[in-house]
């Protein structure tokens, strides 16, 4: 997997919105995005299926250590690419 096009929009309040894209191809590992903030408040996959469905599983999970949040999005059968929001700060 892979993480591109990041972009970061500050939305006032000290909270900051930063949104990507990341591609999925078989048998890769997951794709990680580090959110350098205190709180991480809202976390968005949304996978693009190639065909059929896909097994809805853990899409991402989210562990913090001193203050880096890092969100990992898992691959999943059926996804070769999507999009993702999170919403973070102090």
């Amino acid at each position: 997997m892979a993480v591109s096009n990041i972009k970061n929009i500050g939305l006032g309040g000290g909270l900051s919105m930063m949104v990507g894209t990341y591609t999925h191809t078989a048998n890769a590992a997951e794709a990680t995005q580090v959110v350098a903030a205190g709180k991480v408040y809202s976390v968005q996959i949304n996978p693009q299926i190639t065909s059929g469905t896909y097994s809805v599983g853990r899409l991402y999970s989210v562990s913090v250590s001193d203050y880096i949040n890092t969100i990992t999005i898992y691959p999943s059968e059926g996804i070769t690419a999507g999009t993702f929001c999170i919403i973070y700060g102090n």
